[in-house]
């Protein structure tokens, strides 16, 4: 079984990159390199290329164009959504092939991630657990294994309007497995640890473009029924936030309604 780990970085985020510790691990790579800066990679570039890495070097910003370049590029039989800070603990290859033979029915699976200090990065839900529309917004991209097969049957991709550097700057991820869920797969949680990554910080304090991109995010999802759902993010949320209850919700709403206007 081939576990492809795909990588987004941009400028200089591509030194960063653990690409002996992956491989040791057992995972083929393939790296998408986004650069906005004049600068000479080409030593590195072979370096990685002489070990079989795969490069794709695309000119601009966009998390999700840097995803979905790695989606249509990529060759392995599953596939590791990731980025250039994640550093994969040991055993994680094989962790991830006992979740894929103990979750067969799964086209999307969810693992666990560490903080460097050994915490989880957040809170999980239990082993087997199968993601709904409404508890899919707790699942973070690096956290994502997706099968190829259900990639090549389905139209599946990031949508470029949400991610770093695209008009809502959060959410794409949220997205991804809703759609990813409206055309049938079965989305799992397994309890194994497969990285370590730095502790959740940017949804810790919502500033105003996270929050007016939340309510994009809702409206993108549930479209007519995104009302309901920005009012209760925001009863749960803007305590985390320098607003009051009611700065949050108009803030999320002004984002549905950006977003529904140019939809």
């Amino acid at each position: 079984m081939r576990i492809e780990t795909c990588i987004s970085t941009l400028d200089d985020g591509i030194h960063r990159i653990a690409a002996d510790t992956f491989l040791q691990e057992g995972f083929s790579l393939l790296i998408v390199h986004q650069v906005t800066q004049a600068a000479d990679h080409s030593a590195l570039y072979k370096r990685f290329t002489d070990k079989g890495i795969r490069i794709i070097t695309l000119q601009g910003k966009g998390l999700s164009i840097s995803r979905n370049a790695a989606l249509e590029n990529a060759q392995g039989d599953w596939l590791w959504i990731c980025d250039d800070d994640v550093l994969p603990e040991k055993g994680t290859y094989l962790a991830m092939v006992n979740s894929i033979q103990n979750h067969r029915s799964a086209d999307i699976l969810t693992f666990r991630m560490h903080t460097p200090e050994g915490n989880d990065y957040k809170k999980y839900p239990a082993d087997g657990t199968a993601y709904t529309l409404r508890s899919a917004t707790r699942i973070s991209s690096v956290e994502i294994l997706i099968s190829s097969r259900f990639l090549q049957q389905h139209t599946l991709r990031f949508d470029t309007a949400f991610g770093l550097a695209s008009t809502y700057p959060s959410g794409e991820e949220y997205i991804f497995i809703t759609d990813a869920l409206r055309k049938g797969a079965q989305v799992i949680h397994s309890a194994r640890h497969i990285g370590v990554h730095s502790a959740e910080s940017s949804g810790q304090q919502f500033h105003a473009e996270q929050i007016i991109g939340k309510g994009a995010m809702f409206a993108r999802v549930f479209k007519g029924r995104s009302m309901l759902y920005n009012y209760v993010f925001s009863w749960k949320k803007y305590k985390s936030s320098a607003y009051s209850f009611w700065q949050f919700y108009r803030l999320m709403a002004e984002g549905r309604k950006k977003y529904l206007h140019n939809a």
